[in-house]
């Protein structure tokens, strides 16, 4: 779970230096700004789900195998 954390921080630091505001990371993703909010401060009621990472990462135009991968580091 705490790979899942540091993941979900890192894709909120890629939209924030991308420039992207929650609602428009949340439209390319298709949830709502509150999902996404929730899941890059890691709240316990976030979805943290694997499809809505890829989903997420995908929106930012980033390989979330990338960062799954053990060897590399968050």
């Amino acid at each position: 779970m705490l790979q899942v954390v540091h993941l979900a921080a890192e894709l909120g630091r890629i939209r924030r230096t991308q420039g992207l505001t929650l609602a428009e990371a949340a439209e390319r993703t298709g949830v709502s700004a509150a999902t996404i909010s929730r899941l890059e401060r890691c709240d316990r009621t976030a979805d943290m789900r694997v499809s809505l990472l890829q989903a997420y990462a995908a929106a930012l135009g980033v390989e979330l195998r990338m960062y799954l991968d053990a060897r590399v580091p968050l």
